[in-house]
């Protein structure tokens, strides 16, 4: 079995001076992405990233 290597580089920004309209559009723009998937919109739900090994690598709780 051929196993292709994949190599990618992550960029964490964190950006705490955000102003109220700019973290109403991001809390928004993903709590719509991921409706489809959650069937509702919470109220609070969490988002996990992990990499290519299933090791979890980050995340967030979205309200």
């Amino acid at each position: 079995m051929n196993q292709a290597q994949i190599n990618y580089q992550l960029e964490l920004v964190i950006d705490t001076k955000l102003l109220e309209q700019q973290d109403k559009i991001i809390r928004d723009g993903i709590v719509n992405f991921n409706a489809p998937f959650t069937g509702t919109k919470p109220e609070r739900y969490s988002i996990y990233v992990k990499d290519n090994e299933a090791i979890i690598i980050g995340g967030a709780i979205v309200y």
